[in-house]
């Protein structure tokens, strides 16, 4: 997934970081790319991060506890929200089969 500069800024406004760094933008951007690569795997499905919906805020989030080196806890602490983003999906997908 390319990670725009628009959504690297979000995360670093979600994260509040405020000052400009390349090395951390580098780092920011592949912890971006890891985590929508887990989201698309536990779901299925890709996902632009452009609307201000549930499986951008995952991200968010799941960049945040990678950011502060705890993503092994990410799916435990967030697992209705990763459920309820499963459930979405699944039913959106159903209803767009004929």
């Amino acid at each position: 997934m390319m990670v725009s500069d628009e959504l690297l800024q979000e995360v670093k406004d979600y994260l509040r970081i405020t000052w400009d760094d390349t090395t951390e933008d580098k780092r920011l951007k592949n912890i971006i790319n890891r985590v929508g690569a887990y989201m698309e795997r536990v779901t299925g499905t890709s996902f632009a991060f452009v609307e201000e919906d549930e499986a951008k805020q995952l991200l968010f989030d799941g960049t945040r506890y990678a950011h502060n080196n705890a993503f092994e806890y990410f799916q435990e602490n967030f697992l209705g929200q990763i459920q309820s983003l499963q459930f979405k999906v699944a039913v959106a997908d159903a209803e767009s089969q004929p």
